[in-house]
């Protein structure tokens, strides 16, 4: 799963997901950050909200089998406050479109 802007949606589903270094929480190269469970994605879901002023987010959920074979995906050692989840990872790789549909509003 993936959490964006509802400003952005649109322009995900048409080019897909693309790495960026649109940091929160700390300054790192560009890249794609997706959660393996809607449960993990809850924290992150109330820290976007807060940081785009209330104007909503949406969930995007990304069919991993269909992101280039070649892709590497990294455990996020920032999702949790140990470190320890499995749960938040990062990718490089571009997502295409056909591996992205809308999941919630």
């Amino acid at each position: 799963y993936h959490i964006t802007s509802p400003s952005v949606v649109d322009k995900i589903l048409k080019i897909g997901l693309t790495p960026h270094s649109r940091s929160k929480i700390a300054t790192h190269p560009d890249r794609i950050y997706l959660c393996s469970s809607l449960d993990a994605l809850g924290d992150i879901a109330d820290m976007m909200d807060g940081f785009l002023h209330g104007n909503g987010t949406i969930i995007l959920k990304v069919d991993v089998n269909k992101i280039p074979k070649a892709a590497k995906f990294y455990r996020d050692p920032n999702f949790s406050n140990d470190g320890s989840s499995d749960e938040g990872f990062y990718t490089y790789t571009n997502v295409p479109p056909a591996a992205i549909e809308i999941y919630k509003k």
